[in-house]
């Protein structure tokens, strides 16, 4: 069973200190999307440059940081072909509908399957 709320690490206000919030909530994904439940992620330079100095393209606060990782397929939409649940997938984002790295996370966009030897450590 899917949760309603996860952790996301995330910038409550533009410049402001990052937060962890453990009542971040969980997408739904549409039909084109899979929901991925992410077992490493990683912050970039480019999150640090968020936090520090603001940009003009991120609107909505709280802003989660964030743009790679892996994890496991928990959903996959209607329209979806090429991935199942328990897929063990990779992903590579930049900001998918006001999500990044979450717990759980929608993605299609630079997404793929991981290759049987690798893990998430």
């Amino acid at each position: 069973m899917i949760p309603t709320v996860q952790k996301a690490l995330v910038i409550p206000a533009e410049r402001g200190p990052w937060e962890l919030r453990t009542d971040f909530p969980v997408p739904s994904p549409g039909p084109q999307e899979i929901l991925v439940k992410l077992m490493a992620s990683a912050l970039n330079p480019i999150d640090w440059g968020v936090q520090t100095y603001g940009v003009d393209f991120i609107k909505d606060y709280p802003h989660v940081g964030g743009a790679d990782g892996s994890g496991v397929v928990e959903a996959v939409g209607a329209e979806v072909t090429g991935f199942t649940k328990g897929d063990r997938m990779r992903v590579t984002t930049w900001v998918c509908k006001g999500y990044r790295l979450t717990t759980f996370h929608i993605s299609l966009f630079r997404a793929g399957l991981l290759p049987h030897y690798a893990t998430f450590t």
